[in-house]
């Protein structure tokens, strides 16, 4: 269970690192305001609605980051504990 957890924060802690999580946009390009209260009823788990968002890259220098591990990922293959990991 741990591994999953860790590998969990440390990718969520990436993509808040990388992106700005931005309200998404109407057919008009303006954003779309957030409803804070739009949650889905009857369920014991507070869950909200759907809504639309956009992660939008903070500088060049973290895109290509992502592109270059990307790329190795695909070459190298993934290794958790030093184990190679196949890809589907």
């Amino acid at each position: 269970m741990w591994l999953a957890e860790n590998s969990l924060f440390i990718t969520i802690s990436r993509i808040l690192w990388v992106f700005d999580i931005l309200p998404g946009l109407d057919e008009n390009g303006n954003e779309i305001k957030r409803d804070t209260e739009a949650y889905e009823p009857g369920l014991r788990l507070t869950s909200p609605k759907p809504f639309k968002a956009r992660f939008v890259m903070r500088n060049e220098e973290n895109r290509r980051m992502i592109i270059d591990e990307w790329n190795q990922a695909q070459n190298e293959g993934y290794k958790i504990l030093g184990d190679k990991v196949r890809i589907a």
